[in-house]
């Protein structure tokens, strides 16, 4: 589930990377980047006994330590998910190749037979609707509200959106605004035609390798399809329109996860009871059309998880009254032999500094929102190919070995809180035995290994100077600590090793 509650000190973490435990460096799939190179797992014999037995690993964790005089406190009381296996391969894994024929998948399985337009085009605003605009902006700035969006000011005390200077810049652009939208149907491809501005109101056609960016109309309403390609990192999406909503007025689908842990500002808690209440139709219906439309789309992904949302329209955020609609967000991962590919909050690919080699390379994902109208959105990332078993049956560190790793290396990875942080006590709620996937750094192909990995989730609870946090994690998808099961070794998954 969807709430990241603090990001891990990098730097430590960086230089925890190339230590792990003592005794494991001797097997570590992570070097030294000038190393480079990966060492063989050892193989063990095909057990007769499931793999939470033979690891010794309990179905819940309980450990409770302080450190610093109370400044950090590391409180576990996780469930333990093991997969029922007896063993667990790694294998070579790669990118799909995004061709036509999967982007023509995606299209059909969501918006076969609907009409596609050029979003460049027609989401250029017609002389109607933005003297409509011009008009709501003039009301904001006579009721003296400079700050519609509440984007706040820079440092130098300046507006980070100038409302005036927006308000000249659309009315100098009126005479150049067509007088109705334009719909040019287009097929969903990378190498879409855009029309960008050259200011002054002008603006010129220009053509866009790398994306697509379309209008799709429904008897539900538009939708954004959007289709991105950066190095590695490929992305295909789509989302309902929310149009003509007053100026300053958000919307948005807010995870229940995010309510039902704990506080943050903007959002108020929620229990579960509450958010059942403002479901609009039943999880069996909305996991029916969640799974049917998976099996059309065809890139072999399973239902992982599920999770409450609900979506808001409203100038402060998401309140108890301005809830619009409830739904549920389903995530979709790839299973092999068994074992999932473990899901966290973390889904882009880090770029290295520049004295580094490796490229980004986002971890595959699929989430899909249900509403009460159908599908509001779906994000698929990265779609994967497994290839071949590198290594069979290999040999698993116990439970206990994990456990202590796990201990001492959160421990430092916090040794250091940030300035504005007075004490931070971390609960771990969850602890998962699943695949991730790790990349080489010396190696620039997209070419990675899926390996056994335990994953520590949970949400912290903060005192600060300013600002005070509450997260007790329960349903939490963030990942505090990734281990590699084999060695022992730390994992940064937003490097990917």
């Amino acid at each position: 589930m969807k709430r990241i509650a603090g990001a891990m000190a990098t730097a430590g973490l960086c230089a925890l990377l190339f230590t792990g435990c003592q005794g494991a460096q001797e097997h570590s799939i992570v070097k030294a980047k000038e190393a480079g190179a990966t060492v063989q797992y050892e193989t063990s014999e095909a057990a007769e006994q499931f793999l939470r037995e033979e690891l010794g690993a309990p179905t819940v964790y309980k450990n409770h330590r302080v450190y610093q005089d109370g400044v950090l406190v590391i409180d576990t009381d996780a469930k333990v998910e093991v997969p029922e296996v007896t063993g667990i391969n790694t294998y070579t894994v790669s990118n799909r190749a995004v061709e036509q024929h999967l982007i023509d998948a995606f299209t059909n399985a969501f918006f076969a037979g609907e009409k596609i337009y050029n979003g460049s085009y027609y989401l250029q605003p017609t002389k109607k609707q933005r003297k409509e605009q011009l008009e709501a902006m003039k009301r904001k700035r006579e009721e003296g509200d400079l700050d519609p969006y509440g984007f706040g000011k820079d440092e130098n005390g300046d507006w980070n959106y100038d409302l005036n200077e927006a308000i000249q810049e659309f009315e100098e652009s009126m005479e150049y605004l067509p007088d109705e939208v334009s719909k040019v149907e287009v097929k969903p491809a990378f190498g879409m035609a855009y029309r960008e501005s050259t200011g002054a109101g002008k603006w010129v056609d220009r053509v866009d390798p790398n994306s697509f960016y379309g209008v799709v109309e429904t008897k539900h309403g538009n939708y954004i399809y959007a289709l991105e390609k950066y190095d590695r990192d490929i992305k295909l999406h789509f989302y309902k329109q929310w149009n003509e909503l007053p100026i300053g007025v958000g919307t948005g689908w807010v995870d229940g996860a995010d309510l039902m842990d704990g506080t943050e500002s903007g959002i108020n808690t929620m229990t579960e009871e509450q958010l059942k209440e403002k479901m609009d139709l039943s999880y069996e219906e909305a996991e029916r059309l969640a799974l049917e439309k998976m099996e059309q789309l065809g890139v072999g992904l399973e239902l992982y998880d599920w999770d409450y949302t609900v979506r808001y329209q409203g100038e402060e955020g998401l309140t108890e009254n301005n809830i619009q609609e409830g739904g549920y967000k389903f995530t979709f991962a790839r299973t092999v032999d068994g074992v999932p590919v473990t899901q966290t909050d973390q889904y882009e690919g880090a770029v290295e500094p520049a004295s580094m080699i490796i490229e980004p390379w986002g971890h595959e994902r699929c989430q899909m929102i249900i509403g009460p109208k159908g599908v509001e959105e779906v994000a698929l990332y990265n779609v994967s190919e497994v290839g071949a078993v590198q290594y069979e049956q290999v040999k698993l560190l116990d439970f206990d070995s994990i456990a202590d790793i796990y201990q001492r290396m959160l421990a430092a990875n916090y040794s250091e809180l940030p300035e504005y942080e007075k004490s931070r006590t971390i609960h771990i709620r969850k602890i998962t035995l699943g695949y991730a996937r790790i990349v080489d750094p010396m190696e620039r192909e997209s070419i990675g290994t899926l390996v056994p990995v335990w994953d520590f989730f949970g949400g912290s609870d903060v005192e600060g100077e300013e600002v005070t946090s509450r997260d007790c994690g329960e349903h939490s998808d963030h990942s505090y600590m990734t281990i590699n099961a084999v060695d022992g070794t730390v994992i940064n998954r937003s490097l990917g090793y």
